[in-house]
């Protein structure tokens, strides 16, 4: 139960925190206009609700397990886009994987609670898991960003 109280918390401090760091990424690391940043910024929570609604569709053909190790491949393929020093496209497209890829996570581990705890413990899980994702989403980013603006 813990874990899974965990892995919400980081997945919505990644997802949080990709949209929180992204302006600033690009902005002062990669020297882009604040309009070209904003626009990327707003395609990475573009992908995300893009990808929502598209993958819900593929996770039923698929199943869940293979779209969720899909999902965290995809993120971690975006992640590496952004963290490579470079263009600021690389770092958009970075952003883009990510988002699309992040998509349903979160609604396909909310989905799928009941299979790892059980039905009578379910209702409960989720409440822990949706304060998890709130404590993960609250504190993990913008304490990091307030310590990078510091610096």
């Amino acid at each position: 139960m813990w874990l899974s109280v965990l892995a919400f918390a980081v997945y919505v401090a990644i997802e949080m925190g990709a949209g929180l760091w992204a302006f600033l990424l690009l902005t002062k690391g990669r020297g882009v206009s604040g309009t070209v940043a904003g626009l990327c910024v707003s395609g990475y929570w573009g992908s995300l609700f893009v990808g929502r609604v598209v993958q819900g569709l593929v996770a039923e053909r698929l199943g869940t397990g293979r779209v969720l190790l899909g999902s965290l491949l995809g993120m971690l393929a975006g992640a590496t886009l952004v963290a490579v020093p470079g263009s600021a496209a690389l770092t958009a497209a970075g952003l883009a994987l990510v988002g699309l890829s992040a998509a349903p996570v979160f609604p396909l581990l909310t989905l799928t609670t009941a299979e790892r705890v059980g039905e009578e413990h379910a209702d409960r899980a989720i409440g822990m898991q949706i304060a998890g994702a709130g404590l993960g989403g609250a504190v993990l980013p913008n304490r990091h960003r307030r310590h990078a603006e510091q610096v």
